[in-house]
């Protein structure tokens, strides 16, 4: 429990940091991974899409991913730790 009550004190600025950095990774992960399976020259015919090169469609696919998993995990780490604000606002309603 010291561990979470420690996490709660980080800085906002941290906190978006962090998520930012391992969702860059996952992005990196889940771009491989998809593009391993599928050929982005054949989503042309699935998509209505003006012509993009193969590069650009990494690059498009990757910050897709980039911004689903950012998005993800900001709103799981907005819900989970409030600010101290909040927390101080909850430990006086407690006591009363």
């Amino acid at each position: 429990m010291e561990i979470i009550a420690r996490i709660g004190n980080t800085p906002l600025f941290y906190r978006v940091l962090s998520v930012m950095w391992l969702s860059f990774l996952m992005a990196g992960v889940a771009t491989g991974a998809f593009f391993s399976a599928i050929d982005p020259i054949e989503l042309k015919y699935c998509v209505d899409f003006p012509e993009v090169s193969r590069t650009a469609a990494y690059s498009i696919g990757f910050f897709l991913f980039w911004l689903l998993t950012a998005s993800s995990s900001l709103l799981s780490v907005f819900f989970l730790y409030p600010t101290k604000q909040k927390a101080n606002d909850e430990k006086t309603d407690d006591q009363a």
